[in-house]
């Protein structure tokens, strides 16, 4: 697997994170450089990872795309005017960005071509996150709302007033919850049933969440400790002394080999990045260190990406709903009405890559009676827009590929 880590120094760090024997009877994780890119001219704010690519988003309001697999560069993305403050995957053919102007944009994964851009907060974008299924996405913004998306239309299909500027939005694995952070509080919403809201109220800001499962939250930021907060129980199962520092990114993936252990990383802003080795099975027990490794300058986000021979789209094929729309929305919801208009569109993509799998991605039909997907894909459905506006071929600024580089830091 592979950690990259976004900077304030404009610096994108990557890692490989492996298993190496030490000597002749012991084996220990490690992390060895693998790249680093210092392409920005602005602090990364996020990071992210889907399939093959990454993607960083910066206050230079640009987006940069790497080959995960080839350890290439792309290109740029420079669709949005303003700071790029959330990147997210939905499967591996489509990324949304959130924007400080306050669009979301969504990029078709094969073309890097723009297919939509929504708008509709009247306020910088903090975070976004997209439902298992792909069918719906959550946003939050300085506006003081939170907007469900139906990403088969592309349209708002519900806005919430929060009366409290939400920094953090998360869905769960299963999407039957989703939680939002304000300041040093964090709210878990259930999507069915009659639940009351859960609030748990933490010492410090919170800068960095994740669910590990339907019933745990992980926490972590100004506080001394990382918090393993079972919502359901209402009780902390854990303190995690991580770090000296804020912790300002979290992420976790599967532990290679072991079904009942997870993979945390967690990085703090003096530099310290850490891996960390979890129960899943019981959340009480003790998180074991892996491995430590000191950056030069501050880090800001962190993510994983793990490559994989081939990488598949979704095979399942999604019809929208009013249930599917109303299971995301908080209580006292207002309805608002998109004023945009749709096109009807179908569109086969050739396969780029002799490497890949091929993916099949088909845009929307504005039905009032049917609104469904059809073929291999993770059903983010929009009509044609505009291009990327550095317009080159495949309308992407600075497409060449470029060599990887290595940066010299202690092990």
């Amino acid at each position: 697997m592979e950690v990259v880590v976004g900077t304030y120094n404009n610096i994108l760090f990557g890692f490989s994170f492996n298993i190496e024997q030490t000597d002749d009877t012991t084996e220990a994780w490690k992390f060895k450089p693998l790249f680093t890119d210092q392409n920005h001219t602005g602090c990364i704010k996020t990071v992210s990872a889907g399939g093959r690519y990454l993607a960083s988003g910066s206050t230079d309001d640009t987006i940069r795309l790497f080959d995960m697999k080839k350890h290439v560069e792309v290109g740029t993305l420079v669709e949005q005017d303003g700071t790029i403050t959330s990147l997210v995957f939905c499967g591996t053919t489509h990324m949304l960005s959130g924007s400080e102007d306050g669009t979301i944009c969504i990029w078709k994964t094969k073309t890097w071509e723009l297919e939509k851009t929504m708008k509709g907060h009247k306020g910088s974008i903090n975070a976004l996150s997209v439902h298992p299924s792909g069918r719906l996405a959550l946003s939050v913004s300085k506006d003081k709302s939170i907007r469900t998306w139906n990403l088969l239309t592309g349209r708002t299909a519900y806005t919430t007033g929060i009366k409290e500027i939400g920094e953090l939005v998360q869905w769960s694995p299963t999407g039957d919850a989703y939680a939002i952070v304000v300041g040093a509080k964090v709210t878990v919403y259930k999507i069915k049933g009659v639940n009351e809201p859960i609030v748990y109220t933490c010492d410090k800001y919170i800068l960095s969440m994740v669910f590990l499962n339907e019933e745990v939250l992980l926490l972590a930021g100004e506080s001394d400790d990382i918090i393993l907060y079972n919502f359901e129980k209402k009780l902390v199962l854990q303190r995690l002394a991580a770090h000296k520092v804020r912790t300002k990114g979290v992420a976790v993936t599967p532990y290679p080999g072991e079904e009942d252990k997870m993979v945390l990383f967690t990085v703090a802003s003096d530099g310290n990045l850490k891996a960390w080795s979890l129960n899943k099975n019981d959340f009480n027990e003790e998180a074991t260190l892996l491995a430590s490794l000191d950056l030069p300058g501050r880090p800001t986000c962190v993510a994983v990406s793990i490559p994989t021979p081939q990488q598949k789209a979704s095979t399942k094929t999604a019809t929208t709903t009013s249930e599917d729309v109303e299971i995301a929305t908080a209580p006292s919801v207002e309805t608002e009405k998109s004023s945009e208009s749709m096109e009807t569109s179908a569109e086969a993509t050739a396969d780029g890559d002799t490497e890949e799998t091929e993916e099949t991605e088909t845009d929307i039909t504005d039905s009032k009676s049917d609104i469904s997907t059809t073929g291999n894909e993770t059903p983010v459905a929009v009509k044609s827009g505009k291009k990327n506006k550095s317009s080159s071929g495949s309308e992407m600024k600075g497409l060449k590929k470029k060599k990887k580089k290595t940066v010299s830091v202690g092990d």
